[in-house]
């Protein structure tokens, strides 16, 4: 989209919640403006969506134009409901190869919600059981687990590698922090690394786990020694299922782990993971297996540093 918009002699701005490649970092909110227009690809979730049509709004002049795109599998067909709160009447731009283009305008005036302006306005605040009992919990729309437990991180929290105060600890793929913020209740003095790709994610993992640090998605190995990773990490890639992510985590941690030092993480039982651990640590092993998902214990790398 930017190239074809440079060809037209538009030069955009371009604003993603996740960090890019090059070690562009992505951003929680977009830039002030005001833009003459907003495109939006379609995000994944109803909560994210709402979160991209406010603030590209926040950003644009009076009149100016809102354009979504995505697949019909992707739940572009029902979209026009979601846009209209905000936007009025919505209209289909384009429609082909199962995929549709859908137009709004933002006028102040005739918007049926008040708009949410700032990045603040979003901050959600509820509560969640890390194992000592609930605890404050902040979260942003389209944050992994919508400031809840997803299961295979519920299991990992039970099964969580022992650490001690001193030790470097590494949560992989953080969220908003569930890891680190159990880590770092077991051993408060070790140093929490979080590694998270989502802007807004990492905003909210600064306030739930105080103390902590963010570490580069790309290069995040070289921060090493580190006493332990843990990780319920991502593999999917939009629709597409991918082990990508579980495959450079599991390189970053044989090169990174000091003497004794383990990977734990937690994933799917259908996923091929005994394959991928095996070709960068001598010890592998299942230590807890339940409904679909198992936690992996890894160690004494075979990857030279």
């Amino acid at each position: 989209v930017e190239t074809a918009l440079g060809d037209l002699g538009i030069e955009p701005v371009r604003w993603s919640r996740l960090d890019r490649a090059g070690g562009v970092p992505g951003q929680a909110w977009p830039a002030p403006g005001p833009f003459g227009a907003a495109l939006i690809r379609l995000p994944r979730s109803r909560e994210a969506l709402e979160f991209a049509l406010h603030a590209s709004c926040a950003v644009l002049r009076p009149g100016g134009r809102v354009l979504v795109y995505g697949a019909n599998d992707e739940g572009i067909s029902s979209t026009p409901r979601r846009m209209e709160p905000l936007l009025g009447a919505v209209t289909v731009r384009a429609n082909a190869r199962r995929c549709r283009v859908l137009e709004g305008s933002w006028s102040p005036s005739g918007s049926g919600v008040p708009l949410r302006d700032s990045r603040e306005a979003w901050r959600r605040v509820g509560m969640v059981d890390l194992g000592w009992g609930d605890v404050p919990w902040v979260w942003y729309p389209g944050t992994f687990a919508s400031g809840g437990l997803d299961e295979g991180t519920a299991l990992l929290l039970r099964h969580l590698p022992a650490v001690n105060d001193g030790d470097a600890v590494v949560d992989f793929g953080a969220g908003t922090g569930v890891l680190g913020a159990a880590v770092a209740h077991r051993a408060p003095g070790a140093r929490i690394c979080l590694v998270e790709p989502d802007a807004p994610s990492r905003e909210a993992a600064a306030e739930n786990v105080p103390g902590s640090e963010f570490l580069p998605v790309s290069g995040w190995e070289e921060r090493g020694p580190f006493q332990a990773v843990v990780s319920n990490p991502p593999y999917h890639e939009g629709k597409a299922e991918t082990l990508d992510v579980v495959e450079a985590l599991v390189e970053g941690s044989a090169r990174s782990l000091g003497h004794g030092g383990e990977l734990r993480l937690v994933v799917q039982r259908r996923l091929p993971l005994e394959a991928i651990l095996a070709s960068r640590f001598r010890r592998t092993e299942v230590v807890a297996d339940q409904g679909p998902h198992r936690v992996w214990r890894a160690r004494e790398s075979i990857v030279q540093s």
